[in-house]
């Protein structure tokens, strides 16, 4: 950060790892506002993940810029968030906003983005590009100059694909799987509310990361595993665009504190792609191509108090998925199996539509089960929550 303003008056400030500090001269009261104006810069690390520039072997360029641009703390009953970022999960809790953005880039970079193309102006060698989105938990962009771009549409939203030159035909399928899940989550879930949702391929160390309106892929390909069946890289390419597109619903559009309560969007999105598997491909083959990728949540133990664990409870990532993912996944299936798959889907359709662009909590995603099974889950949650 180099300069600060607030209403145009430049103030000091506290910076502390990834948190930002500023001491105003006066609350601010209901109804009331202010603008805080920060000049900053970033130097973009040479990194495979969400943050960071990286080549593939055929140095094609991906720059992907996840959480980079700062954001308004949380404040909500335990006051202001203030926890740093943490490297396991995805250490993120933030409110929905209103976005306005601009982004200038040399014109041979093809741009994907969270929100909706405002304006687009050519000067010289540059594109100014003016994005405008509402109401999102945060702003997320990728570019490339190898990017190509493949394009479709459900109903009224616009679907994108972006692959790199060399990878265009071995994964186009891509965007048939980025429709598809759209289309079969809208219908079990409630509606996609944005105009546009984009894929980008980056090289990143895991599957995916999602943002709303944009996700993250890595695809994979013979020889990513040693041994591995060829129908292992299609089902689970497609595994990891259903899973990413699933968290449009459950972190993007229905938010939660993924530090404290990160089941609530992790299990979420693992038996949603179960579900996308399943209305697509029909119950046995569905649970077979699942399993291909995943076969924890349909044969593991759920672990004690799942409902309960933190990020801050893992060191190794492998347990954190297992417990969180796997076992996560695995309550939610016992609850469908309690209660019957047509109650499932009737609460997670209430929970969408009661929390859509507010952050949720496990409380109130156990009394919507009970309110609308009409029964009481004490005995059902109780080995799983702490409260219960």
């Amino acid at each position: 950060i180099t300069k600060l303003f607030v209403n145009g008056v430049e103030v000091n400030y506290k910076l502390e790892q990834t948190l930002c500090e500023i001491d105003l001269e006066k609350s601010i009261e209901p109804g009331e506002s202010l603008e805080i104006t920060m000049e900053f810069y970033q130097d973009i690390p040479k990194n495979r993940d969400r943050y960071g520039y990286y080549y593939d072997a055929n140095q094609n360029e991906v720059i992907s810029l996840g959480n980079w641009c700062p954001i308004l703390a949380v404040y909500d009953d335990e006051g202001w968030y203030k926890d740093p970022f943490l490297p396991i999960g995805d250490p993120f809790y933030s409110d929905s906003s209103i976005y306005e953005i601009k982004i200038m880039l040399p014109e041979d970079y093809v741009l994907a983005s969270t929100g909706e193309l405002f304006n687009k102006e050519k000067v010289d060698n540059y594109v100014t590009y003016t994005y405008q989105a509402y109401p999102v938990r945060d702003f997320a962009i990728m570019f490339s100059k190898d990017y190509y771009v493949l394009e479709d549409e459900y109903q009224d939203i616009n679907i994108y694909s972006y692959l790199v030159g060399e990878d265009l035909e071995k994964f186009k399928y891509s965007i048939n799987w980025a429709k598809e899940a759209i289309s079969i989550f809208s219908e079990l879930f409630g509606k996609y509310p944005y105009q546009n949702y984009s894929i980008a391929q980056n090289f990143s160390n895991f599957g995916g990361m999602e943002y709303p309106q944009l996700c993250q892929i890595k695809y994979v390909d013979k020889g990513y595993r040693e041994n591995i069946d060829e129908k292992y890289y299609y089902y689970r390419n497609e595994y990891v665009i259903a899973h990413e597109t699933a968290h449009q619903w459950w972190y993007s559009i229905v938010g939660n504190n993924e530090i404290y309560e990160p089941w609530l969007d992790e299990a979420f999105a693992e038996y949603s792609t179960y579900q996308y598997f399943i209305n697509k491909y029909g119950e046995d083959r569905g649970i077979e191509f699942f399993s291909m990728i995943r076969p924890e949540p349909l044969s593991i133990e759920v672990p004690s108090k799942v409902m309960n664990k933190t990020i801050r409870d893992y060191t190794d990532f492998r347990q954190y998925s297992r417990d969180i993912y796997g076992g996560g996944a695995e309550l939610l299936f016992r609850l469908e199996k309690h209660l019957g798959r047509d109650v499932m889907y009737k609460i997670l359709r209430e929970y969408f539509e009661k929390y859509k662009f507010e952050n949720a909590d496990i409380i109130g995603f156990i009394n919507i089960c009970e309110e609308v099974s009409g029964k009481d889950l004490s005995e059902f949650f109780s080995p799983y929550f702490n409260d219960f």
